[in-house]
């Protein structure tokens, strides 16, 4: 019996900004490492990209998730501020859901994780609410995790 994909697997083709955002977390790794140090991404180096991206903090012992950086895109998204808070103290609204099942194996696995949400017919009339996220991990003095967001 074939072994089942972890949870969250990447596909292999992403959206031209998430896969331009893999490629540039896979290009600030140093040597053989699996993932970048916290300290060598700076957001300014996408400044194209920088209203779908946000910096989430990762504390351990118990693991909680704060976020730091929020791009423009997420706040309109999800239309309540979240810089500086806490995931667990936040709703797990759109675009949020599974948004801290996703955070805990990206940092249990140490690898990038994806998920897609497609919205029904009902909420497609408001606004766009269909979306893809991509989760990368980064080490350092202070763990971080790189999310990429693409709305459809």
């Amino acid at each position: 019996m074939p072994a089942a994909p972890p949870p969250f697997s990447v596909p292999e083709a992403l959206g031209s900004d998430l896969a331009r955002l893999r490629d540039h977390w896979s290009a600030l790794r140093r040597g053989n490492a699996d993932m970048p140090f916290s300290d060598d991404f700076n957001p300014r180096d996408l400044p194209d990209l920088l209203d779908r991206v946000s910096l989430i903090d990762v504390f351990e012992k118990p693991m909680r998730f704060r976020f730091g950086l929020v791009g423009q895109q997420l706040t309109h998204q999800y239309a309540s501020p979240i810089a500086g808070r806490f995931l667990d103290e936040i709703e797990p609204a759109n675009p949020l859901e599974h948004l801290s099942s996703q955070c805990s194996a990206t940092m249990e696995g140490r690898v990038p994780t994806f998920y897609r949400h497609l919205a029904g017919p009902a909420q497609r009339s408001r606004v766009p609410r269909s979306y893809a996220r991509l989760v990368l991990p980064m080490w350092g003095a202070q763990q971080m995790l790189l999310v990429g967001w693409e709305w459809m």
